[in-house]
């Protein structure tokens, strides 16, 4: 007879541990994804991360929590639905990380469009008048850098202007590129 009592008693409270452990795992995806949804916030605020990689880094977050609800709709979470979520938080770290420690980008992409400019002039399709005014355009992107770069940070304003301007610079060397003038 006890031993029934105590049997029911389990059985009465197994499920309940059961959704008490899928709440918890739901708990933990959410303190992460506030965490994270924090860390671009602050990116975004210090000018770290421009306003596009923060509607990039924004889906993201919005693609983990559809993924969570899914995973929940059931009432719980399954050790594979949970492996998934977290994998997800995984990426969606590296990514907040990557946009948040990016600040190499500008010289990297000044790099690529220095070697475009290169290529065009071995190949011919950049005359060397327009390689000059091409490097000049570069140089203007990077006293562009320097000067945001002066206070020892690059805010989102600035990182917006000079965004605009390596965009400007690139279609100019995509033009030179491919005016069909061989030079």
């Amino acid at each position: 007879m006890k031993l029934n009592i105590a049997l029911c008693a389990v059985l009465i409270a197994l499920p309940g541990m059961t959704m008490a452990q899928e709440v918890d795992s739901t708990k933990r995806v959410d303190k992460r994804q506030d965490k994270q949804q924090q860390r671009i916030e602050k990116g975004a605020a210090s000018g770290k991360i421009t306003a596009e990689e923060k509607a990039r880094l924004d889906k993201g977050q919005a693609r983990v929590q559809s993924a969570e609800q899914k995973a929940a709709a059931d009432g719980k979470v399954s050790k594979q639905e949970r492996a998934r979520l977290e994998k997800m938080q995984d990426n969606q770290g590296k990514a907040i990380r990557s946009q948040s420690h990016d600040s190499n980008k500008v010289d990297a992409r000044q790099a690529k469009q220095d070697n475009r400019i290169e290529k065009g002039t071995a190949s011919g399709q950049i005359s060397a008048q327009e390689k000059a005014r091409l490097e000049k355009g570069q140089a203007s992107v990077q006293a562009a850098e320097r000067e945001a770069l002066a206070d020892g940070k690059i805010t989102a304003e600035e990182r917006a202007r000079i965004n605009a301007m390596q965009d400007r610079q690139s279609q100019r060397i995509q033009t030179q590129r491919t005016d069909g003038n061989q030079k």
